[in-house]
């Protein structure tokens, strides 16, 4: 019981964090388990779920969400130079053709062409998170998710996730409610939009 308190104590908090600091604080709390009888022990015990979309769609997603600052806001700004440093300036060096006439917009962000062939070079282990395939970093062959959530339906399926966490004892104010929903939207634009695009 103290556990869960505790728990639902920390969501509140990772509500009122910035965008990009939420995912890091929540997985601090939920650290992975250590091994086959705690995984077993969680799947009997808690409420599990995963968000997926297509992986192509996600590789767009990672590409946009890490080498675009999303505003001019210093947490945004300051992860669009990191994900420079750890990845865009050796895949520019790797990939870029001199001969290429780009826009200055890709002078410290590679193209998504050349996002891709690093991809295709790389050996997934070495990957970041935010492009790790789903099966080693959710290993949705191991886990008995409680729900399995699409992006495509994430409105319907955020709502349906809401009433079982509502069921759990979580309760999310309307606002908050709307917010899930809409968390990972481009606007007015779909997915297939901004897929097409690139």
């Amino acid at each position: 019981a103290d556990k869960d308190i505790r728990l639902r104590k920390d969501m509140i908090y990772a509500e009122n964090l910035p965008r990009g600091l939420q995912h890091s604080y929540l997985r601090n709390l939920m650290p992975r388990p250590t091994g086959p009888k705690e995984l077993a022990e969680i799947q009997e015990t808690y409420f599990s779920f995963m968000t997926v979309r297509h992986p192509f769609d996600r590789l767009l997603s990672a590409y946009l969400d890490r080498f675009y600052p999303h505003s001019d806001s210093v947490l945004e700004t300051r992860k669009a130079a990191r994900f420079y440093e750890w990845y865009g300036k050796s895949i520019i060096e790797k990939y870029r053709r001199e001969t290429e006439q780009l826009s200055p917009e890709y002078k410290t962000i590679p193209t998504f062409p050349e996002f891709i062939d690093y991809i295709v070079d790389t050996d997934p282990t070495q990957y970041n998170e935010h492009w790790f395939p789903y099966y080693l970093l959710c290993a949705p062959c191991n886990v008995n998710y409680t729900v399995i959530a699409k992006m495509d339906t994430l409105a319907i399926d955020s709502r349906y996730l809401i009433k079982q966490l509502g069921k759990q004892g979580f309760n999310f104010s309307s606002s908050k409610q709307e917010t899930l929903a809409s968390t990972h939207s481009r606007g007015d634009k779909g997915s297939i939009d901004v897929t097409r695009k690139y």
